[in-house]
């Protein structure tokens, strides 16, 4: 049997390994679907017609999702796309607990994969699972276009869910319109801890993170709001910090001193802004008492006021807001500029 220490290191381990440009175009019509090696879905996955008001679990290559078409969605009140990704060791309905999204989600279709092998480890199949996603948010696309508001498709992301997040910008910036990824570093290298300087291997399928030193960030520009916790059990503020710098510089936005905002006491939160893509990045000093096989994983969290209404689910964090509700107000307030065109 595994000592106590062997176990909590491959625990480490594990939740680190995923856990976790070039000028946007005057006319967004001319934007066509980002070239690379996805595999094509084989055959549809999603059903048509489904029920609106009722969450749906849909399979596709071995991942479930959860799908809620609000009542309102229709030709003539057309919604956006959220697909919120959980982290390692969660599944799709502990992410809802955490974060609201699909509650709070009056105009938006929501999808939630939920990893369904019992491992709850996306980085399991090294990149399968990312490539999985991206191919199934395009299918989604296509599957609700009847409904759907194209400017409006967003993807969020905790932990590994939210490296996934990043990723999926790198293969699907023409589909994507904004993001929010919560609780890892863009480059997803791990520094604190167990294995200083590890980085993960981005050689399967011939994928290559845009976040990463040398390379030039999303194909287009797309609005990003990162957040992370200042006593981060995986991540420290040097991450924080390496993750600004990285993303303004790719931006452009490396000379912009940013706008602070006022989002109540415990977190350092600034907006900055060019060429119509905006990024927001908090730095927050929350902490959740939950230990997780024997981890404290204290700044690794939801932020959540834990009012009525609002989360204070499984991993949640009280503090001067939630991170769910902040998601909606982001994403719809970066839509795309003007319709992309249909992959």
């Amino acid at each position: 049997m595994r000592s106590n220490a062997s176990l909590t290191l491959a625990i480490a381990i594990a939740c680190a390994s995923l856990m976790a440009v070039k000028s946007l175009p005057t006319d967004l019509d001319t934007v066509v679907p980002e070239t690379t090696n996805v595999q094509t879905v084989s055959k549809a996955c999603i059903p048509a017609d489904l029920a609106k008001g009722k969450e749906h679990e849909v399979k596709c290559k071995e991942i479930n999702y959860y799908i809620v078409i609000p009542e309102g969605c229709s030709a003539d009140s057309k919604c956006g796309i959220i697909m919120d990704i959980h982290g390692w060791g969660m599944t799709a309905a502990l992410e809802e607990a955490a974060d609201h999204i699909t509650k709070f989600s009056t105009d938006y279709i929501t999808i939630r994969p939920s990893e369904v092998t019992g491992q709850r480890d996306w980085s399991r199949k090294e990149w399968d699972d990312v490539h999985d996603i991206s191919d199934f948010l395009r299918e989604a696309a296509q599957a609700f276009d009847a409904v759907l508001d194209r400017k409006r498709i967003h993807v969020a992301g905790f932990s590994q869910g939210g490296y996934i997040t990043f990723n999926l910008l790198c293969l699907a910036s023409d589909l994507i319109c904004s993001a929010a990824p919560l609780g890892i570093p863009a480059s997803g290298k791990y520094v604190g801890g167990y294995m200083a300087g590890y980085t993960l291997d981005a050689s399967s399928r011939g994928h290559q993170n845009c976040f990463e030193d040398g390379q030039s960030g999303p194909k287009h520009k797309r609005s990003i709001m990162y957040h992370q916790g200042k006593h981060d059990c995986f991540f420290g503020p040097s991450t924080f910090d390496e993750t600004v710098t990285t993303i303004k510089g790719l931006y452009g936005m490396q000379d912009t001193e940013g706008e602070a905002l006022t989002k109540g006491e415990g977190v350092e939160w600034k907006r900055y802004s060019e060429e119509g893509v905006t990024f927001e990045a908090a730095l927050y000093d929350y902490k959740t008492a939950l230990v997780y096989h024997g981890m404290k994983i204290a700044g690794h969290c939801f932020p959540s006021t834990r009012g009525p209404g609002q989360p204070q689910g499984w991993g949640t964090c009280k503090g001067g807001y939630s991170w769910g509700a902040e998601v909606l107000k982001f994403f719809k307030a970066n839509p795309c500029s003007a319709p992309v065109k249909k992959a």
